[in-house]
């Protein structure tokens, strides 16, 4: 599989495991910043761009900032409000909070550590999609802006 079907394979999970509760919008543009979004309501969206996630080492990883060839690296903040993220060698799929996540890659842990740290670690059930609710992105993304028609009072 290509790097552009297996792009595909993780929007269409994710597409799939979000319409098990949410209205899932899909932006005309494939330019955008993101791949998808959720109707929190009739006039506000958070926007999900999707990630492949890889197993390794006992964390999930992908990347948190995609490559504008040409201009280098680019980090999603403000442009996404949650990498959707699909590991398929486990059959999961997560929501990670743009904002929370570092500008380059994130891993998200399947088990405890060794050690028992738990300071600075991202662990992957707290992230599961099915621990998601409407009410649970209004709180994690309060910046979630009203839309055009709201804005324009109509």
């Amino acid at each position: 599989m290509n790097t552009l079907q297996r792009g595909d394979a993780t929007e269409a999970a994710l597409i799939s495991a979000l319409l098990d509760g949410f209205e899932v919008v899909l932006p005309f543009s494939r330019s955008s910043a993101y791949d998808l979004a959720v109707a929190l309501d009739e006039n506000r969206v958070i926007r999900i761009q999707c990630k492949c996630g890889r197993l390794c080492e006992g964390c999930v990883i992908f990347n948190t900032s995609g490559t504008d060839h040409g201009s280098g690296p680019r980090h999603y903040r403000g442009r996404a409000d949650l990498f959707g993220v699909r590991c398929s060698e486990i059959g999961s799929t997560f929501l990670v909070p743009v904002a929370t996540a570092p500008l380059s890659s994130m891993g998200l842990r399947l088990n405890p550590a060794r050690n028992n740290q738990r300071s600075k670690i991202h662990f992957a059930a707290d992230y599961e999609l099915t621990r998601w609710t409407v009410e649970r992105l209004r709180s994690v993304i309060p910046s979630a802006a009203p839309s055009r028609v709201e804005r324009q009072g109509g």
